[in-house]
């Protein structure tokens, strides 16, 4: 009679050990400036015209210049990293809440001023993936709820096309301005628990207080 080989217990801790994160976020700083200028070409840019950034000078890009930045506490640039790959970036400033119409609201908000991301979809935090700009929002999301900064997660685009695009993309409601042609999206800060198993955030102590 054969005997099933005996499992070390060395391995059955490595398969009930939580797996790693795959993917990880975290400030821009001024030592990124090369890698970022290299990959902007390569993302798309969804708070112009949701097209991809393509030929020409990265260094035009208002978020290269506010690498490193910090406001009250509160980091201005933030990378999504596949290993050593920039899969998103995006400009965050953080400023009192408003409505569609540019009048004050209760709270603060987390601005997305520019994001950039790459068109392959991250996973398998969702069935089938979820793309990487998406799953940056999530984050901010999570961010702004975890750690007290912000009641919403908010983003303005004087294209109709493209806030229609983008707002179910990103999980955001839009507002049609009644003063302009702009649309405001915005979405509440909320706990994301899950997106510690697919993102690990390496946040500075400003930020974790």
């Amino acid at each position: 009679m054969s005997q099933r080989p005996r499992t070390s217990p060395s391995s059955k801790l490595a398969a009930t050990a939580p797996r790693q994160p795959r993917y990880v976020i975290r400030p821009a700083e001024r030592a990124d400036y090369a890698a970022v200028c290299q990959r902007l070409p390569h993302l798309t840019h969804w708070m112009q015209d949701g097209t991809p950034v393509g030929s020409g000078s990265a260094d035009e890009h208002v978020i290269t210049f506010k690498l490193g930045e910090v406001d009250d506490g509160h980091p201005l640039t933030w990378l999504l990293l596949d290993g050593p790959t920039i899969r998103a970036c995006a400009l965050l400033r953080k400023e009192r809440a408003c409505n569609a119409d540019f009048q004050p609201q209760p709270g603060m908000a987390l601005w997305i001023d520019d994001l950039y991301a790459d068109d392959l979809y991250a996973g398998p935090d969702r069935p089938g993936g979820v793309p990487f700009g998406p799953l940056m929002v999530d984050w901010f999301a999570d961010y702004a709820a975890r750690y007290d900064q912000a009641r919403w997660v908010c983003e303005w685009t004087s294209v109709a096309r493209l806030a229609d695009a983008v707002g179910p993309r990103h999980g955001m409601e839009v507002r049609r301005s009644t003063p302009c042609s702009a649309s405001l999206l915005r979405r509440p800060a909320r706990l994301h628990p899950r997106l510690a198993q697919t993102v690990e955030a390496q946040l500075p102590p400003c930020v974790r207080g």
